[in-house]
């Protein structure tokens, strides 16, 4: 389990978020109930609430439930978000790197994963992801409020706007972030470890 980072990469040349901007958000992943994208549509009402309006939330990938992305879109209306979330059909894989690289934060919200390559891919490109503490795939990459967020579903709201709130440590999480790929889960690293299993 590795990612490119010679293609997974920060763009040095994109500025972050820092307060007064705005703020962008990314899913990338099947639009299926188990990965729990209203709880992220939620995010955004929240932020929203509480004086972060400007935010757009990006959603790619295929839609395999029908019923949940028909779900997902009347809770947009509801909410009047459909200014702010954007659903983009599934992209090939070069393709998303861009989005990642742009991102200010990736939401991981699914309780129900194995490891999960989206969230190394974003942390290659250098955006933290805000995950739910779940069994496996997660916690074993994502260290809180050092390299991501990884919090119960309970805080899992208020500790993305904490993160908001307080940009000062932002650049810090990134570095952290892009270091846990290189150390951990390049391509190069994957082989070694390939190669030492053999």
């Amino acid at each position: 389990l590795g990612v490119d980072t010679g293609l997974f990469k920060p763009d040095e040349n994109i500025n972050k978020y820092s307060s007064g901007k705005k703020i962008k958000l990314l899913y990338v992943g099947m639009i299926v109930e188990r990965k729990r994208i209203h709880i992220s549509i939620g995010i955004v009402l929240e932020l929203i609430k509480n004086g972060f309006d400007n935010i757009c939330f990006d959603i790619i990938g295929p839609i395999i439930s029908n019923s949940y992305f028909l779900e997902l879109n009347s809770l947009i209306k509801k909410n009047n978000l459909e200014a702010n979330i954007n659903f983009i059909n599934q992209l090939p894989y070069k393709d998303l790197i861009p989005y990642y690289q742009a991102a200010d934060l990736f939401l991981f919200p699914s309780d129900r994963e194995t490891f999960g390559m989206v969230i190394i891919e974003a942390m290659a490109c250098g955006t933290p992801v805000a995950a739910i503490n779940c069994f496996g795939g997660p916690s074993e990459v994502i260290k809180h409020n050092i390299n991501g967020m990884l919090t119960s579903l309970e805080d899992y709201s208020l500790s993305i706007l904490k993160y908001f709130g307080d940009p000062t440590n932002h650049i810090q999480i990134k570095k952290n972030a892009i270091q846990t790929v290189l150390n951990d889960y390049s391509l190069k690293n994957t082989y070694t470890a390939l190669q030492k299993s053999i």
